[in-house]
């Protein structure tokens, strides 16, 4: 839901205040699950700024919102369980840092793979299509390489990982489908595959 309310500010559709902030809410609730999903938001809006340029405006009610989750998340955990900090942090830092992957090759599973098979089969069908993808498209794979660079930060091969990144590719390549019956007489051919 997140992704789809950037793409109506991209394309300048009136959202009601109360559905931006339902939507921004829970958005709050998942991004706040891992501290490295702050690239998520982070990079759809630098697309909405790169998209709207003098329109972009960075105050909005879903902007408001993810922030104000951000500062109860942290006056949450500074104020009802401080012990988190002192004891909890130092220790999973100590856990989390002795475990990883040694390099790179030890990172890759069957997500992976996956992640390419979809990247060549949205490429395969835009070629056949000869027609840019759509804003949710290309808005899926923002939001895809923001969970994929979660994943690699964390540089863990712990596989639960990898889930969000392949569920926004997923859902990028089933964009694609829609993407080309936008223009009459184009089968989605490549992607059926």
């Amino acid at each position: 839901p997140y992704v789809a309310l950037i793409v109506a500010r991209r394309e300048g559709r009136r959202v009601p205040l109360w559905l931006a902030l339902v939507v921004a809410s829970g958005a709050a609730v998942g991004f706040a699950l891992k501290h490295y999903f702050i690239g998520v938001p982070l990079l759809l809006e630098l697309w909405l700024l790169v998209c709207l340029r003098r329109h972009w405006r960075p105050v909005r009610p879903e902007t408001v919102m993810l922030l104000m989750g951000a500062i109860s998340y942290v006056l949450a955990i500074v104020t009802v369980t401080p012990g988190y900090l002192q004891v909890s942090v130092p220790e999973l830092l100590l856990a989390y840092g002795a475990s990883g992957a040694p390099s790179l090759n030890y990172m890759i599973r069957p997500a992976q793979p996956i992640w390419v098979l979809i990247l060549c089969a949205i490429v395969l069908q835009r070629s056949v299509t000869a027609q840019p993808l759509a804003p949710m498209t290309v808005a899926f794979l923002i939001a895809a390489l923001g969970f994929f660079l979660a994943w690699l930060i964390q540089h863990k091969v712990w596989p639960y990982q990898s889930i969000a990144t392949t569920g926004f590719l997923a859902l990028a390549m089933a964009m694609t489908p829609v993407d080309a019956s936008r223009q009459a007489f184009t089968r989605p051919r490549m992607i059926a595959v």
